[in-house]
């Protein structure tokens, strides 16, 4: 008898692969330090903490900030809140949570969307959504556009990397909801929807498009499920409406120059979204498809479900993926910072990996199912070669896989050394006996650390932060 491996030995062997890749990228949190905006938001909050002590103090003090940003820069006020309570308000030592905290958000979410929606949607076993989670969680972190915007940053990666988490999680618990109900599982969505809506808005708006595709479907399937998304669907859009109707909207947007109108930037946003989807193609990705493709198709012919109207999810999926480009693209005129990309190469892979599980288990259903054990072996057989082909390009770089840079960083005494400037300048803010602060620059700037710093100018806006948050008259760079 032919004895194949389990989906369970398959998914411990992933998620093995996935905490040991994660490990590197942790311990270099350790030597991750507070930068720019980190000081501009973080400063009401933790000026209130070192007079007071008082948590309530530094909550007060992140609400103020929140409003003040409000009426005069953004409107994204649940994200603008947790910005202002960042780690280093209390103590630097704990901004060494940052990557735990978005890592823990996109992993958590990952897990639970994948467990929803490509196992329990379709009646397939729960380790196959945890297999596709650990594939993807592995393919994403590794490759996302820009770690240190999204690891090491925690204004940049709570903004984006917290947010795209939490968004997974919701979808979850709204399948959940749809098809099980409770008072308790509406309550927590609620809760969930009212923080997404102000958080920022590539996430808010591709949730709203989701929200109105998922009521419309269920109303034309008939299915009663859509009631039980209406209180959350209309709270996810009043904090959104409330968010984009901020008066700091109106200028910040005055600010900016030659932005495009609304149709030019739809279509800009469709231009961006063909261009980093065949950018975005790598070998790496090429090799999760055919590996997922391999490991759900024995599952999907024994299916239960139709998968119905598969060219229309693919269009549904494009036109999903472009908007999340138009926020950006509406407000600069571009595609924004990497920390914006970060999320939507996430968006990106995991789109990918939804339509090809429901194409496959489309064919499945009209039994073009020629993938036998030849066809399986020589499939994985091009998988394992393109990511043993990824990885040994990744090595010769240094700097292709997440982890492998983080390895090398610390390897190499670079992170170290950061870290080491980065105290003696601590130590130097914090000498009460000092107004006027002059800082060594840093002696190394690790590519997953280090993306900006304050200048030798005391009006730049990083050193007038900087001198806020540790009361000083003025912080400049030696």
């Amino acid at each position: 008898m032919k004895r194949r491996i389990s989906y369970k030995t398959i998914k411990y062997l992933l998620l093995a692969l996935l905490l040991l890749s994660l490990i590197p990228l942790l311990t270099l949190g350790f030597f991750a330090v507070p930068v720019a905006d980190d000081y501009s938001y973080g400063a009401y909050a933790h000026l209130a903490y070192a007079e007071s002590g008082s948590l309530a103090a530094a909550l007060s003090g992140a609400l103020e900030k929140t409003v003040e940003s409000y009426l005069n820069w953004q409107g994204t006020f649940s994200a603008i809140f947790l910005m202002s309570m960042q780690p280093a308000v209390f103590s630097e030592a704990l901004y060494a949570l940052t990557p735990f905290i978005m890592l823990a958000a996109y992993v958590l979410g990952s897990f639970m969307f994948c467990r929803a929606f490509f196992a329990r949607l379709p009646g397939l076993e729960r380790d196959l959504g945890d297999i596709a989670a650990a594939l993807l969680c592995l393919v994403s972190v590794q490759l996302m556009p820009s770690p240190v915007q999204g690891l090491y940053w925690f204004n940049g990666a709570v903004y984006y990397v917290f947010f795209h988490g939490l968004a997974l999680a919701a979808c979850a618990a709204a399948l959940s909801l749809v098809r099980n109900g409770g008072a308790v599982r509406c309550a927590a969505l609620c809760l969930m929807c009212l923080v997404l809506g102000g958080g920022n808005y590539v996430t808010a708006l591709a949730l709203s498009v989701l929200a109105v595709a998922a009521v419309g479907l269920l109303v034309l399937k008939k299915d009663r499920g859509w009631k039980r998304l209406l209180l959350p669907a209309a709270i996810l859009f009043i904090s959104f409406a409330a968010s984009i109707a901020a008066p700091g909207n109106a200028v910040r947007q005055a600010a900016q120059d030659n932005t495009p109108g609304v149709v030019k930037a739809v279509l800009m946003s469709f231009q961006s979204a063909l261009a980093y989807g065949w950018e975005w193609m790598t070998l790496p990705v090429l090799g999760l498809l055919v590996a997922l493709a391999l490991i759900f198709r024995p599952a999907l012919s024994k299916s239960e479900f139709s998968f119905p109207a598969p060219l229309l999810l693919s269009a549904f999926s494009l036109c999903l993926f472009s908007a999340m480009f138009c926020p950006p693209v509406y407000a600069l005129g571009t595609v924004g910072e990497p920390r914006v990309l970060n999320i939507i190469y996430f968006s990106y892979l995991l789109l990918l990996a939804l339509n090809l599980v429901y194409w496959l288990g489309w064919l499945c259903r009209r039994g073009k199912t020629a993938a036998e054990d030849g066809v399986r072996a020589v499939g994985l057989g091009i998988a394992a070669l393109l990511l043993a082909l990824c990885c040994g390009i990744s090595m010769l770089g240094g700097t292709g896989f997440s982890s492998v840079g983080a390895v090398s960083t610390l390897a190499s005494g670079e992170a170290g050394a950061y870290r080491d400037s980065a105290l003696r300048r601590f130590e130097l803010l914090k000498d009460e006996s000092l107004d006027d602060v002059q800082l060594e620059d840093f002696p190394v700037k690790p590519y997953l650390l280090y993306f900006d710093d304050i200048t030798r100018d005391p009006a730049d806006w990083r050193n007038e932060d900087i001198s806020t948050f540790y009361g000083k008259n003025s912080v400049v760079l030696k």
